[in-house]
């Protein structure tokens, strides 16, 4: 191909599809490397990023695909719509930054599957408490999910203040909940011991506790009809806990989050196989 000389109105589609392969082929280059060798200038690769809706000063050079949340209508989109809710990051305007944190390194690699994001998963920092772990972060930066992302309720600071479930498929709002637990959520099993004329009997329970803001637990409590339950009051003032132990209720929400399930949190299912093995 010659590019000697041309300006950008005399380029063709298959010559500025062949400099955005470079520019993401060759990430050791910089853009005005890239411009150089092909006899193009600034203002000319500067018009091609334009049209092509690639912000050139990203940090690192990556492809995605942007209109993933543009419209909610699978499960996987729903589950990890409520990931992020949960444990998410979404910059405003001025940034439109993106980041994803999680300890299962596997569940992010299946959520970068599903954004066609080419960039890479990085190792996070160590959480403040002393046997936490250091987790995953898959982190990026595009206004078109932003904004996406801002029309499904999702701002910066949103775990203090969100309160309902986003506007989407009733059909999928069960996968919203079982990306959301993901994310938020825990299940345990315990040793219930008691006396009864003079004999100590044991069984296994189960516990399902989430935290949310109180009007978002009570949109949950409604969308899924949980009838047996209590909230209590976790260490942040505008947080709290629902927590489920009916053994019936548990049943009945594991097999609404996993029936035909694609995605999810693996080490969380098989924590919910044991119990549900072990209550019923």
């Amino acid at each position: 191909m010659n590019y000697i000389g041309k300006s950008y109105l005399q380029l063709n589609k298959e010559e500025k599809d062949y400099f955005i392969k470079l520019y993401y082929e060759n990430t050791h280059l910089t853009v005005k490397q890239i411009g150089d060798a092909l006899g193009l200038s600034k203002r000319c690769t500067m018009s091609i990023f334009k049209e092509y809706n690639i912000n050139s000063k990203r940090k690192n050079r990556y492809t995605l695909d942007e209109n993933y949340f543009e419209e909610i209508n699978t499960q996987q989109k729903a589950y990890i719509l409520g990931l992020i809710y949960a444990d998410g990051y979404v910059g405003n305007e001025k940034f439109n930054n993106i980041s994803l944190t999680q300890k299962e390194y596997k569940l992010l690699f299946e959520v970068k599957k599903e954004l066609e994001f080419t960039g890479i998963i990085r190792l996070g920092n160590k959480g403040s408490f002393e046997n936490s772990k250091p987790g995953y972060v898959l982190n990026f930066s595009s206004k078109k999910v932003a904004n996406d992302l801002r029309k499904l309720g999702l701002y910066p600071k949103k775990s203090l203040t969100i309160d309902k479930i986003p506007n989407i498929r009733d059909e999928l709002k069960r996968h919203f909940l079982r990306g959301y637990f993901d994310g938020d959520g825990s299940i345990s099993k315990y040793i219930h011991k008691f006396k009864k004329a003079n004999k100590e009997y044991s069984y296994v329970k189960g516990k399902m506790c989430i935290i949310a803001t109180e009007k978002m637990l009570e949109d949950f409590i409604k969308t899924f009809n949980i009838e047996h339950y209590y909230i209590s009051q976790s260490k942040t003032k505008e947080m709290k806990y629902i927590q489920i132990e009916s053994k019936k209720e548990l049943n009945r929400i594991y097999n609404l989050m996993y029936e035909d399930c694609c995605i999810c949190n693996m080490t969380k299912k098989e924590k919910w196989d044991n119990l549900i093995s072990a209550i019923m």
